[in-house]
């Protein structure tokens, strides 16, 4: 059977095609073979996303000596990798990204390490990097720690008085002296000596010079006066 001269013309159209689209996709094909080298015996195994990259993302210029194997040197602005790094509006925190990241991915979190962020509790906790105070939270300029651990959740405060906090009567209450809601204004004097442990005397279980050392609260500018190094009366 003779094909007509319009139809053998149509086949080794699609032949042309054929051959170049198998040219096209055999590079691809080679490319995605996957390696059968074991990359455990380097020292780094390769775990979650890393084991979709290609190799020559990591091993630039076919370069394999001497690839860093901690995640900073890959994942920062600049690096020879290129691989996505710290963003802008990161906490500032040191360069160990495993102290909160795992291999499978930036997000969710596995854990936090607060020991791995530098700054204050509200340097982060400003309600834009971190979760910070709500809308109910009392009015303070303290900082987050005076009354919060990290070993709890923030809706459970410590429980009591910073460790630093000034010895009062057992009949107190906070109320007693922070008459103003924001626990970060000084109370006053009055009221700080009359729910006193021992208001009538015993001063020194305040105004000793180690006590008054130890009960000072500089960041919201309270300080005891402890007694002076010479010229006391007995």
């Amino acid at each position: 059977m003779k094909l007509a001269p319009q139809d053998a013309g149509l086949r080794s159209a699609w032949f042309a095609l054929a051959a170049v689209a198998f040219g096209l996709l055999l590079p691809l094909a080679a490319n995605a073979a996957v390696s059968t080298f074991d990359h455990f015996s380097t020292g780094f195994e390769l775990l979650g996303l890393h084991q979709d990259v290609p190799c020559e993302s990591c091993h630039v210029g076919g370069i394999f000596k001497g690839t860093p194997k901690d995640c900073f040197s890959c994942h920062s602005a600049g690096s020879r990798i290129g691989a996505s790094p710290k963003p802008t509006n990161h906490i500032t925190s040191a360069n160990d990204c495993s102290q909160c990241h795992t291999p499978f991915g930036w997000k969710p979190l596995a854990r936090f390490n607060h020991i791995n962020v530098f700054g204050t509790c509200s340097s982060c906790h400003n309600r834009v990097q971190a979760v910070g105070k709500g809308p109910s939270h009392l009015v303070t300029t303290a900082e987050c720690s005076y009354c919060h651990s990290v070993s709890l959740p923030w809706t459970v405060a410590s429980g009591s008085m910073p460790k630093n906090h000034i010895p009062t009567s057992t009949t107190s209450t906070c109320a007693s002296c922070h008459k103003v809601p924001n626990f970060a204004t000084t109370p006053a004097l009055i009221d700080i000596h009359t729910y006193a442990p021992n208001p009538s005397g015993d001063c020194q279980t305040c105004h000793s010079t180690a006590n008054a050392a130890f009960y000072s609260l500089p960041a919201i500018g309270f300080t005891l006066v402890g007694l002076p190094a010479s010229g006391h009366i007995p």
